[in-house]
């Protein structure tokens, strides 16, 4: 109800995922990606981009091509950066994992 508390929360969840991220706990971090998207619903597209570009840093392309998919769905802004990372998924990665 509050926009002030929910960017804050916000950034405590990206700030908790970074952290983890840095200290190699990516399991942490997508954790506290996953509990952002369920907390701040209004939010989503941007967690999804960034559980997406998790998802791509970590090898994990399949999962990271749905989220990137699903935030450019929700917010149009994050067309461009998703689709910057979804080309390099698909020229990097054998066509055979990808649909």
């Amino acid at each position: 109800r509050f926009p002030a508390a929910r960017e804050m929360a916000g950034l405590a969840f990206e700030g908790l995922a970074f952290v983890a991220r840095a200290d190699a706990r990516p399991a942490d971090a997508e954790a506290a990606l996953l509990r952002a998207l369920d907390a701040l619903a209004a939010d989503a597209a941007q967690f999804h981009f960034l559980l997406g570009r998790h998802y791509h840093d970590g090898g994990r392309p399949v999962k990271a091509l749905e989220h990137l998919r699903r935030a450019s769905e929700l917010d149009p802004k994050f067309a461009e950066r998703a689709a910057e990372i979804e080309r390099a998924i698909r020229t990097s990665t054998p066509a055979c994992v990808l649909k």
